[in-house]
């Protein structure tokens, strides 16, 4: 019962399902993320905090190069 063998499970059966390419047909590139966050971010109505974890979100993995 063990987290890890649950995920371990899941993505097997994502992959036996091809639930991974639909995920990557629905979800934006990391490419496409960056450039949002460089180039289209606007904070609008939302507080310093909410826009610094919205602009987290979008730098997902590359954040941490």
């Amino acid at each position: 019962d063990s987290p890890a063998a649950w995920f371990a499970a899941a993505e097997a059966e994502f992959e036996v399902s091809n639930v991974n390419q639909l995920l990557e047909r629905c979800t934006i590139s990391e490419e496409q993320r960056i450039s949002q966050l460089l180039y289209h971010v606007e904070m609008g109505d939302r507080s310093p905090s909410d826009f610094y974890r919205y602009m987290g979100q979008l730098a997902g993995n590359s954040a941490n190069l």
